[in-house]
């Protein structure tokens, strides 16, 4: 009878270990995944983006932080193609906003997302994804609606980031 009180008991604290563990755990991928944009005129431009797991990860994104390093991003994977809406609430730095087709294609694009605003930003249609870089670079680097995204999460690009030829 002991032994069976003492199996329960280990049991109980290891789920409760188990269970405190989790929930300290990041509610995104703090590593970096390589993510490159092909535009029209071939360039290649290649960013390492987070990307959110839970829903309270893609509820937060990129809101309270300062700045965002020139070649980062943030990668909004929605599992399904469909409409959303994002906005800037809590954020403190202009973003664009990268939607982004079931084939990587990029659909829309809005520059220059305000800081704080709590606007919603349509994506004007169905996509699979949205990627947050840092406001005004899209349009630096030319990157335009029908470019093309590689990620693996696309079935385009491996995981080290290399574009797989179809």
């Amino acid at each position: 009878m002991n032994n069976r009180f003492f199996r329960y008991i280990g049991l109980g604290v290891l789920a409760l270990t188990i269970s405190l563990l989790s929930a300290c755990l990041p509610s995104f991928d703090k590593s970096l995944s390589p993510l490159t944009i092909v535009t029209s005129t071939k360039e290649h431009h290649t960013f390492y983006v987070e990307i959110p797991f839970s829903q309270e990860g893609r509820i937060k994104g990129l809101m309270h932080r300062e700045s965002l390093d020139p070649q980062s991003g943030m990668l909004f994977w929605l599992g399904s193609e469909k409409p959303v809406s994002f906005w800037m609430k809590n954020t403190l730095i202009p973003l664009d906003m990268i939607f982004i087709a079931k084939d990587g294609t990029i659909t829309r694009i809005h520059e220059n997302a305000q800081p704080l605003d709590e606007t919603p930003i349509p994506s004007h249609g169905a996509v699979m994804a949205v990627l947050e870089i840092n406001g005004g670079q899209a349009s630096d680097m030319g990157i335009k609606p029908g470019d093309k995204v590689f990620h693996r999460l696309f079935g385009n690009a491996d995981a080290k980031g290399q574009i797989l030829t179809p």
